[in-house]
């Protein structure tokens, strides 16, 4: 039987907290901004090649883009990376994947990147974030 105490936390409460909501996204900033870094990476090749579009097998992708698509999930992916408007950062590359994403033809790297992107909506930018004016909203009671 776990111990609590008068606000119904037990010792495991703060421990768990401070992984889920201060180094877990942090984690999971770097990991996005890894894909990132490829989603520039073949929007660049794009711009240079002369391709109209291009389904790259850096990340495995089941469908062709245009380069103002991966230029769009590049930018809010170094946003997230930085820290910068993460939670909205994390909507808008969750939103495109969500878009892209079907069951019987998507690679399994865009679906970790989704599960990647709504676990950061959900715990915030954690540690080491430049600017994160959202947490105000989400984690503060309004009113």
């Amino acid at each position: 039987c776990l111990e609590v105490n008068d606000l119904q936390q037990t010792r495991w409460d703060h421990p768990i907290d401070v992984l889920a909501t201060r180094l877990l996204p942090v984690i999971l900033r770097l990991v996005i901004g890894v894909a990132g870094i490829l989603f520039f990476y073949q929007a660049y090749d794009i711009m240079f090649s002369g391709q109209a579009a291009s389904s790259g097998p850096s990340l495995y992708l089941s469908k062709y883009y245009q380069e103002h698509q991966l230029l769009i999930m590049a930018g809010a992916a170094l946003l997230v990376f930085l820290g910068i408007l993460t939670r909205i950062a994390a909507l808008s590359i969750s939103i495109f994947l969500a878009a892209v994403l079907t069951t019987w033809n998507s690679p399994p790297g865009l679906f970790f990147l989704f599960a990647c992107a709504v676990t950061l909506m959900l715990t915030g930018s954690g540690l080491l974030s430049a600017w994160h004016p959202e947490d105000m909203l989400v984690m503060e009671r309004q009113g």
